[in-house]
């Protein structure tokens, strides 16, 4: 749990305050008990009886004042889509200061004398509007999900002082975006900050504001909310009679605010406490030291700085920067608090907070217990000081006594020849993220070391010391530090122990980077290491074509500014109700369900008055909405429970006791399964036409191949090589609005839907089979989508049938939007593989010289188990897909073999997932060609050279290349690498910690999908009005690619006008019916049917294109007409084994190189190249730049961070949060990052593309960020003289501890 700087502030213990405390406890006469907020400008007077002081910023502003652009994500602080700028006056400084906030942690109460700032009102206050434009100007906004919260995080950071590009990019670090890979928005905050027109004044607020902030009292039905205003009326509060309950009972699951053990707390940020706090589980009372002004000063004496324990960690920052650095304390220590959380945690969470949370994982506790920091705690009786050492007892616990609290912490200055080195090592990625371990080293003594503190955490208790290696430093020379690491590593034994990561493998990692510490310590002064710079730089590129400009996406400006509506933003009527899930607990026989007295509406099986089995994408295959007697995945649902609001729901839902009879044989690994998913379309004979490939037929096998692998094998000649390639991390979509949908029955026997989906019409039908009614009685209407990513094709639609089961139930309007964690256990996106590999190879019988050209690749065998979930969905067809696209760009031996089956597992549903099996396929492939490489001892680069395929090679699956785009996509990406390695190889001759690699791989994308007609489809209305304007409706849903942008520029070039005149409607099953999937193929289909309508009301015009366009319309025969496209059907012949599996191939190429950290594995890409093909034309330049980019990040998520972790003890998914599932954030982007579009020459014009010679390229680049992995491999090599060409397995992802388990075995 994070609980660095989302420090809740228990200045005392927990302790139980009595009801009969009275408003007179507050001394103050300026109490008041309406709570007041300016919101946007608005005088809001908010009595706590009609809303609970505690309920959160984000809700209050979402549902009570219908501010939508504000978007809830994660509820955890950890995504940035829910900020909004908070102004008030500070007394001190006598001037209002505006700080950036995650409203999801922050609670109203908490807001009383501010003036709050959503995307809304971001107009009225300064650079609202420079921010926006800015970003609509630089494309960065695609799905828009994440658009407001990053406009108001840069607004609030121009408001705070921070202009440079730097500080600009630095505050992104807590704002997420699956989407655009962020280049363009730090290629916004470049731009701002090298403007002249940037506002430099202060947020204007309303004039009750600027003063001191009054004592308050607000009393809600279920809880309370007290603010002093002087440490007089603390302690007047803590003298409340009542019994003292044990302290660090927040790590425990909240129950709700009945539970004894936490009826009080005193809070200083609230970003601990918000962070953990369960919907409607609210603390009975709570008092916040945010009024008392004595605890908010920074002072200094002759021994050091006086710190207020309610100082936040921004404020100390920027108080440190402020200072002449003579301090080299105040140095170490502002440089270590950039690391804690993210800018809006550290906005809000304070200095006294994070030590009495005393968390193993707070970033500040060693730091203060390495230090010497002295803790000054007040009580009505007098004070106590302790040394940090001594406050910090043990794990969440203090040396704090009932009436007692923090005033203040002591930072002594160290002495003039201290050595203070903080550290933290992150797991997955270098901003708001989890230490692996962090610590503290200080060091006292000129040549001899007289005193020592060594100080870990990250592990598993808070402040924990290396006391027997202090002792053994203490004497020693300064040059005889390392001779300490041999007592370090028998002592670190004994600390590894405590650490409470489930994983041997990291455990050791951690044991390792122990070590490190005082290694790097004692020759972090030796070394001059060049340091990757912080600074970015892009180059995006491509040929300008009048025909095809590069337009911003039509949705942009709506979603920059929070006005455009996704399914999460729509609320119920009155009588309508929120729905919540009650899910399973474990995997077994479902033995009850206890449903609470406060529960009235409670949906389950027996409510359906249709089916509960919902038709799968294939034949045979089936979702069930609820589960009745079996828990098939933890995390099922079992029923819904019904409330007037979504926080009353989910706190119901959670109160709702499942009793499992856990199974003890759960599958979560495919060697696990008994069982596997087979598709009755496939085409089998009893004896298959290739005798060696029988377990085609067998098992839920099948078989891709071609030649005699068996006979190649057996060549005396050839060199065997074997392995295996695990892809089991997966990868969860991360879309950011999650799966939801808003049901309403219409009257007349039919419910209209608005859902987040990719396939309106597959709602259609799930709601339709779930009420039992026909499917003309369901409407589905989709504007826009959160984040799709092929998440919500299939998985969306039981969503929608649950809802659509209890509107049907209470005949009423019902919402239903799943939480982060409901959500990642029902759709846990790609399908993980485990792959083997057999190859041989050897060296041409002719050659001469030991090169990568004189290399032959003879024979290669590759089975592929993949693990699915409870229910089949796209799983089985994504297996078949790596199977069809192991050629990776390869041309592969012509001895080949290529099988695969699909495990049944104890999961949710795996399903589609942008790329659809070819970021698998590639790297399976990659590593087997890196494997070859390393035998033979050649550049792999070079190997990848020579097998790269050309004009005519044949395909696994027969079809031939058709080009030689690859070729030339090659030989642009490799046009620096010779000059690149070259600088490489110079750097790490120089440096000894830091080594870098390089490397280069191809791309091969595929376009349509096999037996799928009804995908491989598109539909558009098109209908011209008599003013000449036009409105089209197509079968696609936009969710960020730009394909409402896209058609209207085919309408607009069909119809030859100005694309402002034409509208694009919002996707519906009623203006457009039977709509396929909103797939990759999307673009070219519901393009081309738009362009077939455009077409037909044209030939019913006057064909002299000199009448004016008006003058035409009124002329016409025909103003409205449908489009349809149905391309030729894809298949793969089961038993000839041969097939067309796609309509065109898309390729790319990228160079990246990537340095790392020998000793803790952190990596940083240096630089990536990037060259993509986008047909002979880029519909939209930007908008593809943007897919490649987008892409790109995603696939560097997937191969380098993210990882779906499920516990083997239950099969519950571990990693079901933003604080242990990363994706990746703007500083893991290359530094320097270049991207350009591929321009075709005059033989290339008869490649083949969809419209217009177009190519859609949203999947085929996340097999780019392959070249990250691959170069970082190189460094790990280069590590060493003797390893440049060792065969090594790293694994997926490439996380740090990854790398360095990797290094180790060199």
């Amino acid at each position: 749990m994070l609980a660095f700087a989302r420090s809740r502030v228990p200045l005392v213990s927990w302790t139980s305050l009595v009801p009969t405390m009275t408003r007179a406890r507050l001394s103050s006469s300026e109490k008041r008990q309406k709570l007041v907020v300016y919101v946007n400008g608005e005088r809001i007077s908010v009595d706590p009886r009609d809303i609970e002081p505690q309920e959160s910023l984000l809700g209050f502003l979402r549902t009570k004042r219908g501010l939508t652009g504000t978007k809830s994500v994660c509820d955890e602080g950890a995504c940035g889509a829910c900020t909004v700028m908070m102004s008030e006056w500070d007394p001190a400084q006598k001037k209002v200061v505006s700080k950036s906030v995650c409203s999801c942690l922050v609670p109203l109460a908490f807001t009383d004398h501010t003036a709050i700032t959503t995307i809304e009102g971001v107009d009225d206050i300064p650079n609202g509007p420079l921010v926006k434009n800015t970003l609509l100007n630089n494309h960065a906004s695609q799905c828009g999900f994440c658009s407001p919260g990053i406009v108001m995080n840069l607004v609030s950071s121009l408001s705070a002082g921070r202009r440079c590009e730097n500080s600009l990019i630095s505050s992104l670090d807590g704002n997420l975006c699956r989407c655009t890979g962020y280049r363009p928005i730090m290629k916004t905050c470049k731009d701002i900050a090298n403007q002249t027109n940037v506002d430099s004044g202060e947020v204007s607020i309303a004039g009750e504001l600027k003063c001191s902030k009054p004592a308050l009292l607000l009393e809600g039905e279920t809880c309370a909310w007290y603010r002093p205003k002087s440490l007089e009326d603390v302690y007047q509060i803590l003298q409340s009679p009542g019994s003292i309950a044990t302290a660090g009972h927040h790590s425990q699951k909240w129950e709700g605010a009945s539970q004894p053990n936490l009826s009080k707390i005193i809070v200083g940020g609230y970003t601990d406490l918000g962070t953990h706090q369960q919907p409607g589980a609210y603390v009975q009372k709570v008092v916040s030291l945010k009024g008392v002004e004595e605890l908010r000063h920074i002072t200094e004496d002759t021994n050091g700085t006086w710190v207020g324990s309610a100082v936040t960690i921004d404020e100390l920052y920027h108080y440190l920067c402020s200072k002449a650095f003579r301090n080299p304390l105040h140095l170490a220590l502002r440089k270590h608090l950039r690391t804690f959380a993210n800018q809006q945690v550290r906005d809000r969470g304070t200095i006294g907070g994070s030590l009495c949370n005393s968390s193993h994982l707070s970033d500040l506790v060693p730091v203060a217990v390495g230090c010497g920091f002295q803790i000054e705690l007040l009580s009505q009786k007098g004070k106590r000081v302790l040394d940090a050492d001594s406050f910090i007892i043990s794990d969440q616990k203090t040396d704090i006594k009932e009436d007692e609290i923090v005033r203040r912490v002591f930072l002594p200055n160290p002495t003039s020849h201290a050595t203070i080195f903080p550290f933290k090592i992150s797991f997955k990625r270098n901003v708001d993220s989890q230490a692996a371990l962090n610590g503290c080293i200080y060091l006292e003594g000129k040549e001899t070391i007289s005193k020592a503190r060594i100080v870990f955490g990250g592990l598993g208790v808070a402040g924990m010391r290396a006391k027997k290696t202090e002792a053994d430093l203490i004497g020693r020379k300064r040059t005889e530090i390392e001779k300490s690491l041999g007592v370090l590593e028998e002592e670190s034994n004994e600390l590894i122990k405590t650490s409470r990561h489930p994983s041997q493998e990291v455990r050791e990692y951690q044991k390792g980077l122990i070590l490190w510490a005082l290694k790097h310590c004692a020759n972090g002064l030796k070394e001059e290491q060049v340091e990757v710079s912080e600074q970015y730089t892009f180059d995006q590129s491509y040929k300008p074509n009048t025909k095809f400009p590069p337009h911003v996406n039509i949705h942009a400006d709506r979603q920059v500014d929070g006005s455009a509506l996704y399914t999460a933003d729509k609320g119920v009527p009155p009588g309508g109700k929120y729905a919540a899930l009650v899910t399973a607990p474990g995997v077994g026989k479902i033995e009850g369900v206890e449903i609470p007295p406060g529960v009235k509406l409670f949906i389950s099986s027996e409510d359906i008055q249709g089916n509960n089995k919902i038709p799968g994408f294939r034949e045979g295959d089936y979702d069930t909405l609820f589960a009745k007697d079996e828990a098939e995945y933890v995390g099922q649902p079992i029923g819904c429970v019904l409330a007037d609001s979504r926080v009353e729901a989910l706190k119901l839902a959670d109160q709702c006791k499942v009793t499992i009879k856990q199974d003890s044989k759960a599958v979560i690994y495919p060697h696990q399964a008994s069982s596997y998913f087979d598709n009755d379309k496939l085409i089998y004979s009893t004896s298959s036409a290739h005798p060696d490939y029988d377990l085609n037929i067998k098992n839920g096998f099948r078989t891709v191949a071609r030649g005699d692998v068996k006979s190649a094998f057996k060549d005396t000649n050839s060199r065997m090589i074997s392995g295996k390639v695990d892809l089991m991390n997966g990868q969860y979509h991360f879309y950011l609005e999650t799966q939801g949908a808003y049901v309403s029955p219409d009257g007349m026997g039919g419910f209209e839907v608005i859902a987040s989906t990719q396939s309106p019409s597959n709602i259609q039908n799930c709601v339709s089979v779930a009420t039992g009614s026909p499917r003309n009685a369901v409407t589905c209407t989709t504007a826009r989508v959160g984040g799709g990513f092929g998440g919500k094709q299939t998985r969306a639609g039981p969503v929608a049938a649950m809802a659509a089961v209890c509107a049907q139930a209470i005949d009423a309007p019902v919402k239903l939007q799943l939480t982060r964690a409901q959500d990642m256990a029902y759709c846990p996106g790609r399908t993980p593989v485990l792959a083997s590999y057999e190859a041989s190879w050897r060296w041409k019988p002719d050659s001469k010289t030991r090169t990568a050209a004189d290399i032959e690749w003879t024979g290669l065998r590759v089975n592929v188990q993949g693990m699915g979930g409870y229910a089949q969905d796209y799983s089985l067809d994504v297996l078949e897909t790596v199977l069809f696209v192991l050629d990776a760009g390869y041309n592969l031996p012509s001895n080949l073999q290529i099988s695969g089956r699909l495990a049944k597992g104890n999961k949710g549903a795996y399903t589609a997932t942008r790329g659809f099996g070819k970021p698998q396929a590639a790297a399976i492939t990659e590593e087997i060609v890196d494997h070859v490489a390393a035998d033979a001892k050649v550049d792999p680069v070079h190997l990848r050279t020579q097998i790269l395929y050309k004009k005519g090679d044949p395909t696994p699956t027969g079809t031939k290349v058709g080009d030689n785009i690859l070729q030339k996509c090659w030989k642009g990406a490799m046009s620096n690498y010779e000059t690149l390695k070259t600088q490489v190889e110079e750097f790490n001759r120089t440096s000894v910690s830091k080594k870098r690699g390089i490397s280069v791989v191809p791309a091969k994308g595929n376009m349509g999908f096999i037996d799928c007609d009804d995908v491989n489809a598109g539909l558009a209305k098109v209908d011209v009005h008599g003013d000449g304007s036009v409105t089209v409706s197509h079968s696609g849903v936009e969710m960020g690619q730009g394909l409402d942008t896209r058609v209207r520029q085919v309408v607009a070039l069909e119809l030859n006008i100005d694309p402002s005149q034409v509208r694009v409607r919002e996707t519906s099953t009623f203006a457009v019916p039977n709509t396929p999937p909103t797939t990759m193929v999307s673009t070219d289909m519901a393009g081309e049917a738009a362009a077939r309508a455009c077409k037909e009301i044209l030939n019913s015009m006057p064909q002299d294109e000199k009448i004016p366009w008006i003058e035409r319309v009124s002329k016409a025969g025909k103003l409205s007409a449908v489009g349809k496209i149905s391309y030729p059907k894809l298949a793969y012949d089961w038993e000839k084994l041969s097939g067309d599996i796609s309509y065109f191939f898309v390729w790319g190429a990228a160079l990246s190189v990537v340095e790392i950290d020998v000793e803790t594995g952190l990596w940083t890409i240096v630089r990536t190249d990037v060259l993509q093909d986008t047909g002979r034309y880029s519909l939209n330049p930007a908008l593809d730049i943007g897919q490649v980019e987008g892409g790109f990040s995603m696939g560097l998520g997937y191969y380098m961070m993210e990882e779906m972790i499920y516990d083997p003890s239950n099969a519950a998914l571990f990693s079901n949060s933003l604080t242990r599932y990363k994706i990746p954030a703007h500083s893991d982007m290359p530094r320097d990052w270049h991207v350009k579009l591929f321009e075709y020459s005059e033989d290339d014009q008869e490649a083949q593309a969809g419209i217009y010679g177009t190519k859609a390229i949203g999947e085929a680049s996340l097999g780019l960020s392959l070249s990250v992995y691959y170069a970082m491999k190189d460094a790990i090599r280069r590590s060493r003289d003797d390893t440049r060409f060792q065969a090594m397995e790293v694994g997926f992802p490439g996380a740090p501890h990854a790398i360095k388990t990797a290094l180790d075995r060199l």
